[in-house]
């Protein structure tokens, strides 16, 4: 399986998190630090702007930042996904020690040197409230302090944030506004004294959030009712009411997201970053002190503390280092990332651990609920690779006095932390081991696989996608999925079928912007002496591939280069997008060939290229004789094509002619147009369908408008009763095999060779039936894509 969207070798897209690049530069991959560097830089920038002055200072800070955190993520240390917070610690971190070697005793008779008329600070005061704050912030996950950082200090919307967390912009709001509320109580709890009397103890752990009028209504009787009973705890709470009404200019205002903007509003030259601004504020404290407000300069540095875990000089064009440098935060275990299948599998990726438990100040919100879904995409069936798709939907939390909030006012719920899927696969079946789609990545483990990926946010929806191989000997066994996340109840899920022994396998299927292209056409062909083949072939005369002795078939005008002798056909396929997979199929009648290869050429290419068979199916009944069809995934070679005319070769030796024989080549292409999401999924088969016959098997699809893709082979355009049939819908009517092909001039008959695009209105696609009344002929590959699964 081919997908586009997921971590793979080279440069990552852009439009993974943080999480997921962190995790690949831990297993090698340079690419993915690119990617953080090109994100985070400007920021690293700014904030060193406000350290040092000189422009070369600046790059040397940021360079030596990036390259020291480049050898921890190698070594298999440093953050988990809070990458800027990290950073931007350890380029503080770097201006210290290098202020602190170059400090001199400096003589200057300009006394503003030594007075730069910084307003008087209370430093008792400011100290407090270092302590305070720093505290409050340093409870929050680690998760949500990233989310503070970049909404609130980067002016980051939700919506630009998603990507960067690996959650929906929705979940990034609901995170944020959950992580701003419990600073704030968290803020007001550290006001209480650290040792209450036992009777004392559970109401004053929950003081703070019943302050902010967040507690369940059951717990916020029980408070009211001690404090109506507790002159102490009653003075504590009139004290932590006093300090919550002045809380927004102790937190500085920027913790609320309409006043982040003023942050980054200011130009950069002149200071114009959220730390500058804070020095700025600092310098207007007389005012605010004559107005009776709480001291300005204090609620700057305490803010700089919530944001950067730092203390942040005020004073002065330069800061002055401060003695005290908190170290970068602890490394965390790194995420999962599947290496390239060419190297052994690793033992099972390691998560990282939900982060401790806060001390009680306040109730808990309720934790998630899942919902998993294991399925084979199409049919596992022995001998074959097959697919199975995961899909995890965030169906949000329980409220009311359950969640710890009042049941008037539930907060948004929060994502569920990082996802891990335990996948127990049949006996007998193996994953290919790589990129599952959608931030998924997957490794072998005992018993199955082990799936991991960054947090879903609230009402978000996953889909993974496992392409696994299943040998001749597979069990007829059931997959089955264990989910877990740190802020999630466990959820497991049965997959409804496991291994058959017959049915359509996957050999591609995803979640993509994509629509079908396709187009084939004949590689045997009426001939000889035949005065009637020309109106055949056009269409103009009512005959089939029985009605005449079916021979070699060179197009005139194809290009040159192909072997001597060879049959060789073009068909005009149109690519409007990028090419996300291609399989050439290639069939006949005859033995299946010893070596059987195809020449492909590309519209534009100097020549044809070799392409040898990956698969070679083979049938054989009454009405047919002996029949085989082969196949190669050949998108690496069709990749970057804008479309035009695509020339097949194949030895003449490879096809047997005569009477009812047929030969003839289709390339069928899923295409990304851009558009929105919807699932696809190519089926691989070579199934013969009876005179009075028919066959069916499970198939993988949603109702709604969708585009259907059919090969067929020896279906006959005067001969009707070849019925398609999705979840108890037909398309392409009652002669769906009637020799035409996509790419070749209207009408033109390809006697033998069904290769279309056919639109459906699916009521259900859960079921593919083939069936035919009066002509036996041959079902080859199908695909289908169909409106995102929900």
């Amino acid at each position: 399986m081919t997908d586009e969207y997921a971590l793979g070798p080279g440069a990552p897209p852009a439009e993974l998190s943080d999480a997921d690049l962190i995790a690949a530069v831990r297993a090698g991959d340079t690419g993915a630090f690119a990617l953080l560097y090109r994100g985070h830089v400007e920021a690293a920038r700014r904030m060193t702007r406000t350290l040092a002055r000189d422009p070369a200072d600046v790059e040397d800070l940021v360079a030596e930042a990036f390259a020291k955190l480049l050898a921890t993520l190698e070594d298999g240390g440093g953050p988990a996904s809070a990458f800027r917070p990290y950073l931007l610690t350890t380029i503080r971190r770097l201006f210290y020690d290098r202020t602190r070697k170059a400090r001199r005793e400096a003589v200057t008779d300009d006394p503003e040197a030594h007075d730069p008329g910084v307003p008087f600070v209370d430093t008792a005061v400011q100290g407090m409230e270092y302590a305070f704050v720093a505290r409050a912030f340093a409870r929050l996950p680690e998760h949500w302090q990233t989310v503070l950082w970049h909404t609130e200090v980067e002016g980051e919307t939700p919506a630009e944030l998603a990507p960067r967390l690996g959650l929906t912009p929705n979940g990034v709001a609901a995170m944020a506004y959950r992580a701003r509320e419990r600073l704030r109580q968290h803020y007001l709890q550290e006001h209480i004294a650290a040792d209450p009397a036992d009777e004392c103890r559970w109401a004053l752990e929950r003081l703070g959030a019943y302050v902010r009028d967040g507690l369940s209504r059951r717990d916020n009787g029980r408070v009211k009712a001690h404090l109506d009973d507790c002159h102490r705890c009653h003075l504590l709470f009139v004290e932590l009411a006093e300090v919550n009404a002045g809380m927004g200019e102790v937190l500085a205002g920027a913790l609320l997201a309409s006043s982040a903007g003023a942050y980054l509003g200011i130009a950069s030259g002149s200071g114009g970053t959220a730390l500058g601004l804070l020095g700025r504020l600092a310098r207007r404290r007389s005012v605010q002190a004559a107005a009776g407000g709480a001291t300005v300069a204090a609620a700057a540095a305490a803010l700089a503390i919530v944001l950067t875990g730092q203390p942040t000089p005020v004073a002065g064009p330069r800061p002055s280092p401060s003695p005290v440098v908190p170290a970068p935060p602890p490394a965390e275990p790194p995420s999962p990332v599947v290496p390239p299948a060419s190297t052994p599998p690793p033992p099972p990726p390691t998560f990282a651990a939900p982060p401790a438990p806060s001390p009680p100040a306040s109730p808990t919100p309720g934790v998630a609920t899942m919902e998993a879904r294991l399925e084979p995409v199409g049919t596992l069936v022995r001998g074959r690779p097959g697919v199975l798709a995961l899909t995890v939907v965030h169906a949000g939390q329980p409220g009311g006095s359950g969640g710890g909030y009042p049941e008037r006012a539930v907060p948004p719920p929060a994502g569920t932390g990082p996802l891990t899927a335990q996948v127990t696969l049949p006996r007998g079946v193996s994953l290919r081991t790589g990129p599952a789609g959608d931030g998924w990545q997957c490794a072998a483990a005992t018993g199955g696989a082990r799936c991991g990926r960054s947090s879903l946010g609230a009402g978000g929806t996953t889909h993974a996608y496992l392409p696994v191989d299943v040998s001749d000997s597979a069990a007829e066994e059931t997959p089955r999925v264990r989910l877990t996340a740190p802020g999630a109840r466990a959820t497991d899920a049965t997959a409804p079928a496991g291994v058959r022994a017959s049915g359509l396998p996957a050999v591609f299927a995803g979640t993509a912007p994509a629509t079908l292209a396709i187009g084939g056409n004949s590689l045997l062909s009426c001939g000889g002496i035949s005065l009637t083949c020309p109106d055949a072939r056009s269409g103009q005369r009512a005959a089939d591939n029985g009605d005449y002795h079916m021979t070699r078939y060179a197009q005139r005008n194809a290009p040159a280069g192909h072997p001597y002798g060879a049959a060789v056909s073009g068909a005009t396929i149109p690519v409007r997008g990028k090419v996300l997979w291609a399989g050439l199929y290639w069939s006949g009648t005859g033995h299946r060939p010893n070596e059987p290869v195809a020449r492909l050429h590309a519209p534009g290419a100097e020549g044809y290229v070799p392409v040898p068979a990956t698969r070679v199916d083979t049938a054989s009944d009454p009405d047919l004789g002996r029949t085989y069809q082969a196949s190669a995934e050949v998108t690496s070679l069709v990749r970057g094509s804008r479309g035009g005319t695509w020339w097949v070769a194949v030895d003449r030796d490879d096809l047997a002619g005569g009477y009812n024989a047929y030969g003839g080549w289709a390339l069928l292409l899923v295409v990304d147009t851009g558009g929105p999401q919807r699932t696809v999924a190519v089926f691989d088969g070579f199934t013969p369908v009876a005179r009075e016959g028919s066959y069916t098997s499970p198939l993988w699809g949603t109702p709604g408008d969708a585009t259907v893709g059919l090969v067929a082979w020896e279906g006959d355009r005067t001969l009707t009763g070849e019925r398609l049939t999705l979840g108890g819908t037909v398309i392409g009517g009652d002669n769906v095999a009637q020799s035409r092909s996509d790419g070749t001039p209207e009408g033109w008959h390809t006697l033998g060779t069904d290769a279309r695009v056919l639109p459906a209105r699916l009521r259900s696609a859960s079921t593919l039936t083939v069936s035919s009344t009066t002509d036996a002929w041959l079902l080859g590959p199908v695909a289908l894509v169909s409106p995102a699964r929900s």
